[in-house]
């Protein structure tokens, strides 16, 4: 292990690697983070699309009584 360290191609491999590595984690971490961003933008684009639906259905139902009401 010692001699594979003081030869210094092999610790210019060895950065290589380490800075590979570390491109990697940086690629892994915004993978990450702009899934987790997509998902809650989703997430939250579904809770409005329902509230809207839901504001929409009990509108028509209120309207639907009121009509009622002022016909009787």
């Amino acid at each position: 292990m010692g001699a594979w360290l003081k030869k210094p191609h092999n610790i210019s491999s060895l950065n290589e690697v380490i800075t590979i590595q570390s491109i990697q984690w940086h690629v892994v971490i915004v993978v990450v983070v702009v899934v987790v961003v997509v998902s809650v933008v989703v997430v939250v684009v579904v809770v409005v699309m329902i509230l809207i639906n839901i504001i929409i259905i009990v509108t028509t139902i209120l309207e639907g009584l009121y009509c009622r009401r002022s016909l009787s």
